[in-house]
């Protein structure tokens, strides 16, 4: 099982479950144990590999945790789309840029970073659209398509990172929807939480996790989502 101990990494820090997990964090392993990146504060840009090299050549581990909370929802200012013919290019392109191939380069510039002597955790924020098994109602086209590459980078990334150092697992956490910015034409449709809530509930997820795990993408409630 998974203890939460050590140094921690937060990618995307200011955000309204990134901020949440940052208040976590802090709070049981003591600020000094904690790093965190946002946009707003650092030169960090997730599509920027140079920029995440930059990053990476000053931050040393080893981290018993990193969390990329980043994502994006919709770039079009739209709204994500109801049929096939509301999506466009650009949408598509930048949306896939920040929640699949933005994680794929942390993976590949971070995960060295994390411990070896215990099990330790790459964690990123997927979503349960992302789920090509689960998706019944269609529609949110290129949010689907960009969480479901995201399912396949950390399930791709966990077999390599597993071999390379074997206390080392990657997996995907699935939120729910959460009371934040990202989320605000939502919150009267479906049920939502709290930041601070959604986080606890992560954290107990986390906590629960085996060796065995890596790879998957896990549910706010424990449950495993489907591929």
């Amino acid at each position: 099982m998974f203890r939460l101990e050590g140094r921690a990494l937060i990618f995307g820090s200011k955000g309204g479950i990134g901020s949440a997990f940052n208040d976590y964090l802090c709070d049981k392993l003591g600020r000094e144990n904690v790093i965190s990146f946002s946009r707003s504060e650092q030169d960090f840009e997730i599509t920027d590999e140079k920029s995440l090299e930059e990053i990476a050549s000053k931050t040393f581990g080893p981290f018993r945790l990193i969390i990329n909370s980043t994502g994006v929802l919709d770039t079009s200012g739209f709204g994500p789309e109801k049929t096939i013919n509301s999506i466009r290019k650009d949408t598509m392109l930048e949306v896939m840029s920040i929640n699949a191939i933005g994680p794929a380069l942390l993976l590949k510039h971070f995960s060295k970073k994390l411990d070896r002597e215990s099990l330790s955790i790459f964690v990123n924020l997927s979503a349960r659209v992302g789920s090509i098994e689960d998706n019944k109602l269609g529609g949110w086209i290129t949010y689907r398509a960009s969480k479901a590459a995201l399912n396949q980078i950390i399930k791709t990334a966990s077999i390599e990172i597993q071999r390379k150092n074997n206390n080392a697992i990657c997996i995907g956490l699935h939120p729910g929807t959460v009371k934040t910015q990202f989320t605000k034409n939502y919150h009267n449709r479906v049920e939502s939480v709290s930041a601070e809530r959604s986080v606890d509930m992560l954290m107990s997820v986390l906590q629960r996790i085996k060796y065995a795990d890596n790879g998957q993408v896990f549910a706010y409630d424990g449950s495993v989502i489907p591929w």
